[in-house]
């Protein structure tokens, strides 16, 4: 049982690189970290090194607001509007993994023509 654990993680670890090559190629409108399948999604100035700098450092509450409600109607439920934190099962797919990328792009694309991260 051990490897179907090792895929899962694998799968999310792969998810959240491709997430932080977005915030990368958006002028580091926003930064990823992650542990194992777990990934959070901060738009802050800088990398936050803790949860106090994932808050005091953030550009915009609102842009957070705005995650939250386009994964909402893209069908994408997480923790919670505050703090974009994915937890994902080991029910979610590659295809799944896939299309959160692309809805994840999408919104970047949007957004960076209206939020500056310096």
């Amino acid at each position: 049982n051990r490897h179907l654990y090792d895929e899962f993680n694998s799968r999310w670890s792969g998810v959240a690189r491709e997430l932080d090559k977005v915030c990368e190629s958006f002028d580091r409108l926003c930064w990823i970290t992650s542990v194992g399948s777990m990934i959070g999604i901060h738009f802050t100035s800088k990398k936050p090194r803790n949860i106090a700098e994932a808050y005091t450092a953030r550009l915009s509450e609102s842009i957070y607001r705005a995650l939250h409600m386009f994964m909402v109607i893209n069908g994408v439920v997480y923790m919670t509007p505050k703090m974009p934190h994915l937890m994902p099962s080991m029910v979610h797919t590659d295809e799944q993994a896939k299309w959160f990328i692309a809805l994840f792009k999408q919104f970047i694309e949007h957004v960076s023509k209206y939020v500056s991260s310096g």
